[in-house]
């Protein structure tokens, strides 16, 4: 398990931002991209980090720790 400079600040953007919308707004990425790089990074891990919802996207504990 490596992970990179670029995933590290991935998942440090989207869980200040709360959005994985707003994550990709700061980034200058699509959301998709933003979904895909978090969903390849929960799977290395093999943890889920976010809560997904209507209301954004949430660290579960794991994502916390």
């Amino acid at each position: 398990m490596n992970i990179r400079l670029e995933q590290y600040k991935l998942f440090y953007i989207t869980a200040v931002s709360g959005s994985f919308s707003e994550a990709a707004k700061r980034l200058y990425i699509t959301q998709s991209a933003v979904s895909q790089q978090i969903r390849a990074l929960e799977n290395e891990l093999g943890v889920l980090l976010f809560a997904r919802g209507r209301k954004g996207a949430t660290l579960t504990p794991q994502g916390q720790l």
